[in-house]
Protein backbone atom coordinates (compact mmCIF):
# COMPACT_ATOMS: atom_id res chain seq x y z
CA UNK A 1 0.00 0.00 0.00
CA UNK A 2 1.29 3.47 -0.97
CA UNK A 3 0.30 6.67 0.88
CA UNK A 4 0.67 9.95 -1.02
CA UNK A 5 -0.82 13.09 0.52
CA UNK A 6 -1.75 15.72 -2.12
CA UNK A 7 -3.53 19.08 -2.20
CA UNK A 8 -5.03 20.69 -5.29
CA UNK A 9 -6.77 24.09 -5.31
CA UNK A 10 -8.50 25.48 -8.37
CA UNK A 11 -10.59 28.68 -8.47
CA UNK A 12 -13.43 29.23 -9.07
CA UNK A 13 -14.00 25.48 -8.93
CA UNK A 14 -13.19 23.66 -5.68
CA UNK A 15 -10.25 23.12 -3.38
CA UNK A 16 -9.42 19.45 -3.05
CA UNK A 17 -7.34 18.00 -0.23
CA UNK A 18 -6.59 14.37 -0.95
CA UNK A 19 -4.70 11.38 0.33
CA UNK A 20 -3.78 8.93 -2.41
CA UNK A 21 -3.89 5.26 -1.46
CA UNK A 22 -2.97 2.60 -4.02
CA UNK A 23 -3.70 -1.10 -3.45
CA UNK A 24 -4.18 -4.15 -5.65
CA UNK A 25 -2.97 -7.55 -6.58
CA UNK A 26 -1.50 -6.76 -10.02
CA UNK A 27 2.09 -5.95 -10.80
CA UNK A 28 3.56 -2.67 -9.56
CA UNK A 29 4.09 -1.54 -13.17
CA UNK A 30 0.29 -1.48 -13.81
CA UNK A 31 -0.79 -0.18 -10.40
CA UNK A 32 -3.05 2.90 -10.77
CA UNK A 33 -2.28 6.20 -9.08
CA UNK A 34 -4.35 9.37 -8.72
CA UNK A 35 -2.46 12.64 -8.93
CA UNK A 36 -5.28 15.17 -8.82
CA UNK A 37 -9.04 15.50 -8.97
CA UNK A 38 -10.74 18.76 -9.99
CA UNK A 39 -14.48 19.43 -9.98
CA UNK A 40 -16.00 21.88 -12.49
CA UNK A 41 -19.23 23.14 -10.90
CA UNK A 42 -20.51 24.62 -14.20
CA UNK A 43 -21.07 21.14 -15.70
CA UNK A 44 -20.59 19.01 -12.53
CA UNK A 45 -17.70 17.06 -14.09
CA UNK A 46 -14.76 15.73 -12.09
CA UNK A 47 -11.46 15.40 -13.98
CA UNK A 48 -9.03 12.85 -12.56
CA UNK A 49 -5.38 12.69 -13.62
CA UNK A 50 -2.90 9.95 -12.80
CA UNK A 51 -1.63 6.74 -14.41
CA UNK A 52 -2.59 3.16 -15.22
CA UNK A 53 -6.34 3.85 -15.21
CA UNK A 54 -6.86 1.62 -18.27
CA UNK A 55 -3.77 -0.53 -18.95
CA UNK A 56 -5.79 -2.92 -21.13
CA UNK A 57 -7.78 -0.19 -22.92
CA UNK A 58 -11.05 -0.94 -21.13
CA UNK A 59 -13.07 1.49 -19.04
CA UNK A 60 -12.18 1.58 -15.31
CA UNK A 61 -14.64 1.96 -12.44
CA UNK A 62 -14.84 5.29 -10.55
CA UNK A 63 -16.57 5.52 -7.15
CA UNK A 64 -17.17 8.84 -5.35
CA UNK A 65 -18.15 8.18 -1.73
CA UNK A 66 -20.53 5.26 -2.30
CA UNK A 67 -21.72 6.32 -5.78
CA UNK A 68 -20.36 4.79 -8.99
CA UNK A 69 -19.85 7.64 -11.45
CA UNK A 70 -20.75 7.64 -15.13
CA UNK A 71 -17.68 8.17 -17.30
CA UNK A 72 -17.69 10.99 -19.86
CA UNK A 73 -14.32 9.91 -21.28
CA UNK A 74 -11.37 7.79 -20.21
CA UNK A 75 -7.72 7.28 -21.07
CA UNK A 76 -4.84 5.61 -19.30
CA UNK A 77 -3.80 8.88 -17.63
CA UNK A 78 -7.03 10.92 -17.51
CA UNK A 79 -10.65 10.29 -16.56
CA UNK A 80 -13.67 12.59 -16.79
CA UNK A 81 -16.80 11.55 -14.91
CA UNK A 82 -20.10 13.16 -13.90
CA UNK A 83 -20.71 13.89 -10.20
CA UNK A 84 -24.24 13.52 -8.88
CA UNK A 85 -25.82 16.66 -7.51
CA UNK A 86 -26.48 17.14 -3.81
CA UNK A 87 -22.98 16.73 -2.36
CA UNK A 88 -22.33 19.38 0.28
CA UNK A 89 -18.95 20.66 1.40
CA UNK A 90 -16.92 17.98 3.14
CA UNK A 91 -14.42 15.13 2.65
CA UNK A 92 -15.24 12.20 0.37
CA UNK A 93 -13.40 9.14 -0.86
CA UNK A 94 -12.60 8.76 -4.56
CA UNK A 95 -11.69 5.28 -5.80
CA UNK A 96 -10.53 4.17 -9.24
CA UNK A 97 -10.47 0.43 -10.01
CA UNK A 98 -8.56 -0.33 -13.22
CA UNK A 99 -9.13 -3.26 -15.56
CA UNK A 100 -6.60 -5.36 -13.60
CA UNK A 101 -8.78 -4.93 -10.49
CA UNK A 102 -6.09 -2.72 -8.98
CA UNK A 103 -7.36 0.12 -6.81
CA UNK A 104 -6.24 3.72 -6.31
CA UNK A 105 -7.96 5.72 -3.56
CA UNK A 106 -8.07 9.49 -3.18
CA UNK A 107 -9.53 11.54 -0.33
CA UNK A 108 -11.32 14.60 -1.68
CA UNK A 109 -12.44 17.60 0.36
CA UNK A 110 -15.06 19.72 -1.33
CA UNK A 111 -14.95 23.35 -0.26
CA UNK A 112 -17.38 26.13 -0.91
CA UNK A 113 -17.08 27.85 -4.26
CA UNK A 114 -15.56 31.29 -3.90
CA UNK A 115 -16.75 34.44 -5.66
CA UNK A 116 -15.76 35.14 -9.22
CA UNK A 117 -12.59 37.16 -9.42
CA UNK A 118 -12.25 40.42 -11.36
CA UNK A 119 -11.81 40.21 -15.08
CA UNK A 120 -8.23 40.34 -16.22
CA UNK A 121 -6.91 42.87 -18.70
CA UNK A 122 -7.45 42.31 -22.39
CA UNK A 123 -4.62 40.61 -24.19
CA UNK A 124 -2.73 42.13 -27.08
CA UNK A 125 -4.45 42.07 -30.45
CA UNK A 126 -3.31 39.23 -32.62
CA UNK A 127 -2.06 39.64 -36.18
CA UNK A 128 -4.57 40.15 -38.94
CA UNK A 129 -5.72 36.98 -40.61
CA UNK A 130 -5.46 36.35 -44.35
CA UNK A 131 -7.89 38.16 -46.62
CA UNK A 132 -10.98 36.17 -47.42
CA UNK A 133 -12.18 35.29 -50.88
CA UNK A 134 -14.09 37.89 -52.88
CA UNK A 135 -17.80 37.61 -52.33
CA UNK A 136 -20.40 37.22 -55.04
CA UNK A 137 -21.47 40.29 -56.99
CA UNK A 138 -24.47 41.95 -55.43
CA UNK A 139 -27.72 42.68 -57.26
CA UNK A 140 -27.88 45.64 -59.60
CA UNK A 141 -29.13 48.79 -57.93
CA UNK A 142 -32.04 50.89 -59.16
CA UNK A 143 -31.46 53.30 -62.03
CA UNK A 144 -30.74 56.83 -60.95
CA UNK A 145 -32.68 59.89 -61.98
CA UNK A 146 -31.91 61.51 -65.32
CA UNK A 147 -29.35 64.27 -65.04
CA UNK A 148 -29.83 67.82 -66.27
CA UNK A 149 -29.36 68.61 -69.94
CA UNK A 150 -25.85 69.66 -70.81
CA UNK A 151 -24.87 72.89 -72.50
CA UNK A 152 -25.13 73.07 -76.26
CA UNK A 153 -21.88 72.34 -78.05
CA UNK A 154 -20.29 74.53 -80.68
CA UNK A 155 -21.68 74.48 -84.19
CA UNK A 156 -20.10 71.92 -86.48
CA UNK A 157 -18.47 72.69 -89.82
CA UNK A 158 -20.71 73.30 -92.81
CA UNK A 159 -22.03 70.18 -94.46
CA UNK A 160 -20.97 68.95 -97.86
CA UNK A 161 -24.39 69.20 -99.53
CA UNK A 162 -23.15 71.90 -101.93
CA UNK A 163 -20.72 69.38 -103.46
CA UNK A 164 -23.36 66.69 -103.95
CA UNK A 165 -23.10 63.08 -102.89
CA UNK A 166 -21.27 61.65 -105.92
CA UNK A 167 -24.16 59.29 -106.63
CA UNK A 168 -23.86 59.82 -110.43
CA UNK A 169 -20.26 58.55 -110.45
CA UNK A 170 -17.50 60.09 -112.59
CA UNK A 171 -18.36 62.34 -115.56
CA UNK A 172 -15.97 61.81 -118.51
CA UNK A 173 -16.73 63.82 -121.70
CA UNK A 174 -14.53 62.50 -124.52
CA UNK A 175 -16.69 63.60 -127.50
CA UNK A 176 -19.07 66.44 -128.24
CA UNK A 177 -22.12 66.11 -126.00
CA UNK A 178 -25.28 68.26 -125.96
CA UNK A 179 -27.32 68.05 -122.79
CA UNK A 180 -29.96 70.41 -124.16
CA UNK A 181 -30.90 67.64 -126.63
CA UNK A 182 -29.94 64.50 -124.65
CA UNK A 183 -29.86 65.36 -120.94
CA UNK A 184 -28.06 62.93 -118.61
CA UNK A 185 -30.13 59.95 -117.44
CA UNK A 186 -28.99 60.30 -113.82
CA UNK A 187 -28.56 63.30 -111.58
CA UNK A 188 -25.59 65.64 -111.98
CA UNK A 189 -23.87 64.97 -108.64
CA UNK A 190 -20.54 63.48 -109.74
CA UNK A 191 -17.47 62.15 -108.01
CA UNK A 192 -15.26 63.92 -110.59
CA UNK A 193 -15.67 65.91 -113.84
CA UNK A 194 -13.28 65.51 -116.80
CA UNK A 195 -13.70 67.10 -120.29
CA UNK A 196 -11.06 65.77 -122.65
CA UNK A 197 -9.16 67.95 -125.18
CA UNK A 198 -11.20 68.64 -128.31
CA UNK A 199 -14.51 67.67 -126.65
CA UNK A 200 -17.37 70.15 -126.16
CA UNK A 201 -20.13 69.85 -123.56
CA UNK A 202 -23.27 71.93 -124.30
CA UNK A 203 -25.38 72.61 -121.21
CA UNK A 204 -28.62 74.55 -120.59
CA UNK A 205 -28.49 77.95 -118.98
CA UNK A 206 -28.57 77.94 -115.18
CA UNK A 207 -27.13 74.43 -114.75
CA UNK A 208 -25.07 73.61 -111.65
CA UNK A 209 -22.51 70.83 -111.88
CA UNK A 210 -21.37 69.29 -108.57
CA UNK A 211 -18.39 67.05 -107.84
CA UNK A 212 -17.06 65.53 -104.63
CA UNK A 213 -13.59 65.11 -106.17
CA UNK A 214 -11.49 66.69 -108.92
CA UNK A 215 -12.69 68.88 -111.83
CA UNK A 216 -10.44 68.95 -114.92
CA UNK A 217 -11.55 70.78 -118.09
CA UNK A 218 -9.29 70.42 -121.14
CA UNK A 219 -12.08 70.95 -123.70
CA UNK A 220 -14.97 73.44 -123.95
CA UNK A 221 -18.30 74.09 -122.28
CA UNK A 222 -21.04 75.84 -124.29
CA UNK A 223 -24.00 77.40 -122.46
CA UNK A 224 -27.24 77.42 -124.47
CA UNK A 225 -29.44 80.51 -124.52
CA UNK A 226 -32.36 80.92 -122.14
CA UNK A 227 -35.75 82.66 -122.45
CA UNK A 228 -34.00 85.97 -121.74
CA UNK A 229 -31.27 85.40 -124.27
CA UNK A 230 -27.96 83.71 -123.73
CA UNK A 231 -26.87 83.89 -120.12
CA UNK A 232 -23.21 84.43 -119.47
CA UNK A 233 -21.43 81.62 -117.63
CA UNK A 234 -19.44 82.06 -114.42
CA UNK A 235 -17.27 79.41 -112.81
CA UNK A 236 -17.31 79.09 -108.97
CA UNK A 237 -15.16 76.20 -107.74
CA UNK A 238 -13.32 75.16 -104.62
CA UNK A 239 -10.18 72.99 -104.42
CA UNK A 240 -10.57 69.24 -104.61
CA UNK A 241 -7.91 66.70 -103.86
CA UNK A 242 -6.48 67.47 -107.30
CA UNK A 243 -7.92 70.96 -107.51
CA UNK A 244 -9.89 72.48 -110.36
CA UNK A 245 -7.74 72.58 -113.48
CA UNK A 246 -8.81 74.72 -116.45
CA UNK A 247 -6.56 74.32 -119.49
CA UNK A 248 -8.43 75.99 -122.41
CA UNK A 249 -10.94 78.69 -123.14
CA UNK A 250 -14.01 77.35 -121.46
CA UNK A 251 -17.07 78.96 -122.83
CA UNK A 252 -18.44 79.94 -126.22
CA UNK A 253 -20.95 82.64 -125.17
CA UNK A 254 -20.44 86.07 -126.77
CA UNK A 255 -22.51 88.98 -125.35
CA UNK A 256 -23.73 86.83 -122.46
CA UNK A 257 -24.64 88.08 -118.98
CA UNK A 258 -25.31 86.78 -115.49
CA UNK A 259 -24.09 83.82 -113.52
CA UNK A 260 -25.62 80.65 -114.86
CA UNK A 261 -23.09 77.82 -114.68
CA UNK A 262 -21.61 76.74 -111.34
CA UNK A 263 -18.87 74.09 -111.04
CA UNK A 264 -18.00 73.23 -107.46
CA UNK A 265 -15.48 70.77 -106.09
CA UNK A 266 -15.15 69.61 -102.47
CA UNK A 267 -12.20 71.17 -100.63
CA UNK A 268 -9.40 68.74 -99.90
Amino acid sequence: MILAPRTSCTRPLVCLTALAITTGVGSASTAPAIYSAVVNTSNNHITITGKNFSPSGLAPKVVFATTTLALVSFANQKLVATLPTGFSAGSYSLVVVNTNSQVAAFSVTLGAVGPTGPQGPSGAMGPAGPQGATGATGPRGPQGAQGPQGVQGPAGPPGSTIYGDGSAGALNITANTDWTVNPPANNIQFTSITISPGATLTVPSGLTLRATGDVEINGNIVVASSLWGRAGPQLIAGYGTGGVRLHTALFNCPNCYGSVLLLTARPG
